[in-house]
């Protein structure tokens, strides 16, 4: 059996020895969150955190700097878990978060009252899609 979510998803009888296996991307708080609802139930699981040291760094910087700014625009496929998640870790800091690929998509209206806006990027986003968001963005 497999539970794609979080703490709330989990199946009301669970029978047996029960692993978990997290996702990269995911956060360390969902992982605890996950954990926790398993040992209130009685079950001691096997945890086997794959949680990347450098996503959660970058996790972390994102939600540090989106907690700093009056928006922030996170760059990156919208495939991309990675950059998904640190869409979802933004807007929960910031409610001006704006997920997009390309400078293209990007609304000027968004900004409209922000003294600061920042950025941040998945893993895997190419460098020059970053350079052309933050160009368009530094001309606005």
């Amino acid at each position: 059996m497999s539970v794609a979510a979080g703490p709330d998803d989990l199946p009301d009888a669970l029978e047996g020895p029960v692993g978990v296996v997290v996702q990269t991307t995911q956060t360390s708080e969902a992982l605890d969150a996950v954990v926790a609802a398993l040992e209130e139930r009685g079950v001691e699981p096997l945890v086997k955190n794959t949680v990347c040291f450098a996503t959660r760094q970058r996790q972390e910087a994102a939600a540090a700097l989106a907690g700093e700014v009056d928006a922030i625009v996170v760059i990156g496929g919208r495939n991309s878990s990675n950059t998904t998640r640190l869409a979802d870790i933004c807007a929960a800091a910031c409610p001006r978060t704006h997920h997009v690929e390309t400078p293209g998509e990007i609304d000027p209206a968004w900004f409209e009252g922000c003294d600061t806006v920042g950025v941040t990027a998945g893993a895997s986003t190419p460098e020059e899609q970053i350079d052309a968001v933050t160009s368009l963005l530094e001309g606005l």
